[in-house]
């Protein structure tokens, strides 16, 4: 044998050596591979693989997929061919999935060609799918995936792209389009961190019946997830270019009901604990396992237990066709914020630019805002109740012991928020009867540590205008403040009798309770000027108003009988005082522009009928006043009797002799508030 053989030989037997070390390290590397197996979508889905058959060069295996309920579907099966650094693979759907496709779906699928790429060295998997079909309507549609594995990062990417797909005669979608991309939590799992998916136009039939077709145009959905070990915050934004609801025929004008332009939803929630996942409530809403006060309880939790919860909503333009109506630039938002003592500060606001309602009563609405906040709600106590009411309600229809729903009323009551504030702006408001401008409300309520609820508000309203009586009022203020005591045992109360519709007895602590309440008004206060449409300032009216109102102590008979006499005994026990001022020039100086006023006509003929001054006002420098006062069972006006007003009348309308010989009533004048201040 030469020396050329002897090399020839020698390189041949490192070649094959090579080869079978390399094809060594390819199998080496497909069960390395295979070992990972099952992977696990955040215990929702798994993914498994079986090994069917297996040599030196060629494998069998087959791509199994479960749910949570660990049902099982055959997804893939390929036949792998090994070669030294090189891996080639003949994938196929089973004949038992693509019939179940086809059943499902109402598509007859004609081709399937799957491409895939591996690299053993640089570790990476490339697959493609591509999936060709016919539709209910025989229309030709593909479906295509694309999914990109980066061993290093073990990220999983994957696109997919669907041309259309029309279900049946009606319900439709047209081309979708979807990104995600697949994280590692830990050892062979994953979970989802991104996911974008656009839709052109979709169709959609809920019922065979009216208002339930909807149409859905430009479909837009961004969901972000940051992970960390022991929390995740999660956004997601859904964007719809048009949306329109009408009845069985969609395509005539008349049946639409409701169409909205612009539409954008967003959710946000910050640092949620891992083990509250949205799949949990998704599980309690399917047929199989429905369970609505099992999913309202989760979502609670979910909502309760994030450290901030941003919710939003809103559209462009919302129109009601069969109303003839609109509203523009409509803005509802949520926020709540979650502090270090677990208790919440919850923001709301609702605002729209424009709302035109043609129908009836055409009615404009300008420039609405409302806002609201609330500090310091102790969200667990009110979640637990409503968990409790929504469990309870579902297993014991009949009511529950009266001592258990006590401890979880009392508890629900125990952490009131400190504070809440809102405030409503109405730019202009008209209809064919009224218009009014720039209306703004401020309120404030509490409740102190003595359990007394207090309640205030202020309204401001520049301008009001009643056409129909030529009435123009402007400057308007209103103050209102409102307290009641024994706040809690009412609430208890109304909660026991009326609200939870429990058919029980009120333990007698709430009822003793109960029994001390009252209602309490303080220097309430309305103020504004008259004047006529012509836009003539007439003048000045005021009204101030004080109240103290007794829960009355045979409450039950009161209430649930028409005992009038009880009634009116109750009523005498009132304690209130009102006082109502006019400026004298809008009685005395009569303005012709409201000489057609019914309205104001009424008001004159109140105060000064037959032109005389009615004897239940009196006058000072500039005003007409009335004013009543009730008190320990005794009424006066103006500071008089009415024993001694009538007396007073009499006196009046008797000739001089006849009046000395009336008994005169001694007076016991009660000073008015007015006057004492």
């Amino acid at each position: 044998m030469n020396k050329k053989t002897k090399i020839t030989l020698r390189l041949t037997a490192i070649a094959i050596a090579l080869g079978i070390g390399a094809q060594f390290y390819t199998n080496y590397k497909i069960d390395q591979t295979l070992q990972h197996f099952p992977y696990h979508l955040r215990d929702q889905l798994t993914l498994n693989i079986t090994q069917k058959n297996k040599n030196f060069f060629q494998r069998e295996l087959s791509f199994i997929l479960a749910d949570a309920k660990a049902d099982k579907t055959e997804i893939i099966t390929t036949k792998l061919t090994a070669f030294p650094f090189a891996i080639t693979a003949d994938f196929q759907l089973p004949t038992k999935l693509v019939k179940e496709i086809n059943k499902k779906l109402n598509i007859t699928i004609d081709k399937n060609t799957i491409n895939s790429k591996f690299s053993v060295i640089g570790d990476y998997l490339q697959s493609n799918i591509i999936t060709e079909f016919r539709d209910f309507t025989n229309n030709p549609q593909s479906f295509e995936m694309n999914l990109n594995f980066a061993s290093k990062t073990q990220f999983m990417d994957i696109n997919a792209s669907l041309t259309g797909l029309k279900y049946d005669e009606q319900n439709e979608i047209k081309n979708l389009k979807t990104d995600l991309t697949l994280i590692p939590i830990g050892q062979s799992k994953y979970d989802l961190s991104e996911l974008n998916i656009n839709v052109d136009k979709a169709n959609i039939y809920l019922f065979d019946g009216e208002n339930t077709h909807i149409t859905l145009d430009n479909i837009a959905y961004d969901m972000d997830k940051k992970l960390s070990p022991e929390v995740y915050d999660l956004s997601g934004k859904l964007t719809i270019g048009r949306s329109e609801v009408s009845s069985k025929n969609p395509d005539n004008p008349d049946n639409k009901t409701f169409i909205a332009n612009g539409i954008t939803t967003e959710l946000t929630l910050a640092e949620v604990p891992n083990r509250l996942v949205f799949s949990d409530i998704k599980h309690y809403l399917n047929t199989e396992n429905l369970n609505y006060a099992e999913a309202g309880s989760l979502l609670l939790n979910l909502l309760l237990e994030s450290k901030n919860t941003h919710f939003g909503i809103s559209s462009t333009e919302t129109i009601f066709p069969q109303q003839n109506s609109s509203l523009k630039n409509i803005d509802l938002k949520l926020n709540a914020t979650q502090n270090e003592n677990n208790k919440f500060q919850l923001e709301t606001s609702f605002n729209f630019d424009n709302l035109d309602v043609v129908e009836n009563n055409k009615t404009t609405i300008n420039k609405f805002e409302h806002h609201s906040q609330a500090n310091s709600i102790n969200f667990k106590n009110y979640v637990e109740f409503i968990q409790f009411l929504l469990k309870d309600k579902q297993n014991n229809p009949a009511g529950t012991e009266i001592k258990q729903l006590s401890e979880k009323l009392n508890k629900f009551l125990e952490n009131y928020p400190e504070e809440i504030n809102s405030q409503m702006k109405i730019g202009t408001f008209s209809n064919e009867e009224i218009q009014f401008d720039h209306l703004t409300i401020n309120s404030k309520e509490s409740l102190t540590p003595d359990d007394q609820y207090n309640w205030a508000s202020q309204i401001a309203l520049e301008k009001f205008v009643y056409p129909q009586e030529r009435l123009s009022i402007s400057d308007v203020t209103l103050n209102l403040p409102i307290e009641l005591t024994q706040y809690k045992s009412l609430v208890l109360s109304y909660l026991y009798s009326y609200a939870l519709g429990y058919d029980i007895e009120i333990d007698k602590k709430i009822k003793d309770s109960f029994k001390k309440f009252t209602l309490n008004i303080n220097n309430a206060e309305l103020s504004l000027n008259l004047g006529s449409t012509e836009s003539k300032l007439l003048g000045r009216i005021t009204n101030k108003f004080n109240l103290n109102l007794p829960l009355p102590e045979k409450e039950d008979k009161l209430l649930s009988t028409n005992n009038y006499s009880l009634i009116a005994q109750y009523l005498d026990k009132i304690n209130f005082e009102n006082t109502f001022t006019i400026e004298k020039s809008l009685v005395d100086n009569q303005d012709e522009s409201l000489s057609q006023s019914l309205l104001w006509q009424e008001i004159l003929q109140t105060i000064k009928p037959f032109g005389e001054l009615n004897p239940y006002f009196v006058e000072d420098e500039k005003n007409y006043i009335f004013n009543i006062k009730q008190k320990n069972n005794q009424r006066w006006f103006n500071g008089k009797t009415e024993q001694q007003l009538i007396q007073d009348l009499l006196q009046q309308e008797l000739p001089a002799e006849e009046n000395n010989t009336l008994d005169v009533v001694p007076e016991t004048v009660e000073p008015t508030t007015m006057e004492k201040e």
